[in-house]
């Protein structure tokens, strides 16, 4: 089968429909000039759809150059009603945008079309299974799709991830990504005109693209996502390892509070950052608590049938490190000193050397594992030893949907509604510590108290639906409206 797209320029481009050896259907993009390489397109019914961006250079007199340039392209997945639908989406109007898909779902999301977007911008692709910040962001885009909203969605780094860009895009986000955008600012000003509004996480995110849109689009409403306070992150660093400087701490707070002031709603995962934006912002009605989205588990492991301290953690996150190490070394050694057989299980991606090399008897460096069942399913006390840091930490939040005791420190306790004695345990010192996990660790009465109490809270604070309401009353204050 042949399919033929459009002559650009002196080359003819085409997709041609092969069989390999094995058996398997491949599309092979060919062009008539000699110039551009044949490229093979593996067919893959797996995928529904994808959205595949297309630089506006395609639609202009200038084709022939950028027909060089789709010889270099990596493979792309398509489903064989693609090749047809490259012809009736992409090249009967010039737009700079065409959502490929099979003919099914094609029909199906027609209508759709027409829903406003939001444009969403975060320094890289989430990555959910091995970070909480990921799985906060994957919840809020299907919290803002569910507000009646496409998204877009910017990653900085401008990667493609087999794994992670595919998944968003059966979600239905429309994902930026080299080479259909060649830069940035090249994503940020495509069709930024029909864009609802603007979702940014982390400051030095919002540092390089607000001038950008603020230049280009005045009024376009801008929702700031500070995913943690920086500066708060870096001062408690500071005085509790002596990590950083004070000039750095006062920089970030200078850059974050900035671009706190030229946005028009700031999200925070956290009250006590809440408290710590306001004591800074005039404008103090443009602060929201930014939703968390948790599964409530309907069945919880029963007690006799756990064992052992787990701890989870994303290790490129450096107050994590800093937390393990005081825990391996104050309070293991006097847990074990009474209960010999007592283990530790570490879990979480990206686990450096340092942390490897704590393994012993009694600690056990499991590292990335894909389903968190294994840490929350398993395991008797969940521990969060955090000296510093800021934000709401994602991995106490998820123990809580799992009915998973915790022993938390007051920094890891912050924002999450848990109250000490009655849904957690909060420990101050090592002896805390190691008097709360032994307590907790042996004392059903107590630990099942514990974990119902945890669930409660989670679902009265954390279900979709309330954070809906959140995100919702964000929208609703910066104007932008969808019914």
């Amino acid at each position: 089968m042949l399919v033929s797209l459009e002559r650009i320029g002196k080359a003819q481009l085409f997709f041609r429909l092969e069989c390999t050896s094995e058996g398997e259907a491949e599309f092979v993009l060919h062009s008539s000039s000699a110039q551009v390489a044949a490229k093979k397109v593996r067919y893959q019914p797996g995928y529904n759809w994808f959205t595949l961006t297309i630089p506006p250079l395609f639609v202009t007199d200038a084709r022939e150059h950028y027909c060089l340039d789709m010889g270099r392209l990596k493979p792309l997945r398509l489903w064989q009603g693609d090749v047809q639908l490259v012809k009736t989406q992409y090249l009967a109007g010039a737009k700079a945008c065409a959502v490929y898909q099979n003919p099914a779902s094609y029909t199906a999301s027609v209508g759709e079309q027409a829903r406003p977007t939001i444009l969403m911008i975060d320094h890289q692709t989430p990555t959910p299974d091995k970070d909480a910040g990921s799985y906060a962001a994957i919840n809020e885009i299907k919290l803002i799709q569910s507000l009646g909203f496409n998204v877009k969605f910017l990653p900085l780094d401008l990667a493609f991830s087999l794994k992670y860009t595919r998944s968003m895009q059966a979600m239905g986000v429309q994902v930026c990504y080299q080479p259909f955008y060649t830069s940035v600012n090249h994503a940020v000003l495509d069709g930024l005109e029909n864009i609802a509004g603007v979702y940014i996480t982390r400051f030095h995110v919002a540092q390089q693209v607000l001038p950008l849109i603020r230049k280009a689009m005045p009024g376009l409403p801008v929702i700031f996502n500070n995913a943690d306070l920086h500066f708060l992150r870096e001062l408690r660093g500071l005085l509790s390892s002596g990590a950083g400087t004070m000039q750095s701490v006062m920089y970030a707070k200078t850059a974050e509070l900035e671009v706190m002031r030229q946005v028009d709603a700031i999200l925070s995962y956290s009250d006590a950052e809440h408290a710590v934006i306001a004591s800074h912002i005039h404008e103090q009605e443009k602060i929201f608590k930014c939703p968390w989205v948790l599964q409530i588990k309907a069945e919880v492991t029963p007690f006799e049938q756990r064992n052992g301290i787990a701890f989870l953690a994303g290790f490129r996150h450096l107050p994590n490190v800093e937390a393990l190490i005081f825990f391996a070394e104050q309070v293991m050694p006097l847990l074990t000193e009474n209960q010999p057989n007592l283990k530790l299980y570490i879990y979480g991606s990206h686990m450096p050397e340092q942390i490897a090399a704590l393994r012993s008897k009694n600690i056990e460096p499991v590292g990335y594992v894909e389903s968190l069942d294994e840490v929350y399913a398993n395991h008797r006390v969940f521990v969060a030893p955090l000296i510093s840091g800021a934000g709401v930490k994602g991995k106490v939040l998820e123990s809580m949907a799992y009915g998973l005791p915790t022993v938390l420190s007051p920094v890891a306790a912050e924002g999450t509604g848990l109250t000490h004695g009655i849904s957690t345990m909060v420990a101050k010192n090592p002896s805390q510590w190691a008097d709360f996990i032994s307590e907790l660790y042996h004392n059903k009465s107590l630990w099942n108290r514990l974990s119902g109490n945890s669930q409660i809270l989670a679902a009265e604070h954390y279900s979709f639906e309330h954070g809906q309401e959140q995100m919702r009353a964000v929208f609703n204050f910066v104007g932008i409206d969808y019914k």
